[in-house]
């Protein structure tokens, strides 16, 4: 018959396909990724601790804890967060809205999940700890920075300055 041959021989079939893949074709599928394994909307990380190891210290807030990765950890925290909540009374006074109007907001037109999908590690926050995380610390922000450069501002009075206040808030928004 043709294309048949006697392996004895040497003759080879002609239509014979090699059906054991090349190391090649193995080391492709098993150690390639063509795919990142980071989301590409992953924009928030933790500091790598081998830059943490270098000086610990420098990397923990001291004051001010904003978003989910020191929040509620030290009781120093306490007196912000007291000040956040007056904040968001401020922006809500200020903006004529109510509680239940914000939250509604945020809630609607905030894409929670997406916000949530920014943070590199896995966020130990059910979604209303994350919602009132965002709320607290967003107004918190937009009411500190309107607030300071007018020198009548009730925070003054608190037993921490507003500079320590602002360095620290600079410190970690520009060198974390």
């Amino acid at each position: 018959m043709a294309g048949e041959g006697d392996i004895e021989k040497g003759e080879v079939n002609a239509s014979v396909q090699v059906l054991v893949p090349r190391p090649v074709e193995q080391w492709e599928r098993a150690l390639l990724r063509h795919d990142s394994p980071m989301p590409s909307t992953c924009c928030i990380f933790r500091v790598p601790e081998v830059l943490r190891r270098q000086d610990i210290l420098a990397y923990e807030p001291d004051i001010v804890s904003i978003g989910p990765f020191h929040r509620g950890v030290k009781k120093q925290f306490q007196l912000t967060e007291n000040v956040k909540k007056w904040y968001l009374t401020c922006v809500l006074e200020r903006l004529n809205k109510s509680m239940e109007s914000l939250i509604d907001s945020v809630i609607k037109d905030l894409e929670i999940p997406a916000i949530r999908g920014c943070y590199a590690d896995t966020l130990d926050l059910d979604q209303n700890s994350f919602v009132e995380m965002l709320i607290l610390d967003g107004c918190f922000l937009v009411e500190f920075f309107r607030k300071a450069p007018y020198p009548d501002d009730k925070m003054r009075t608190t037993p921490f300055s507003m500079c320590l206040v602002r360095s620290n808030i600079y410190t970690m928004i520009f060198c974390y």
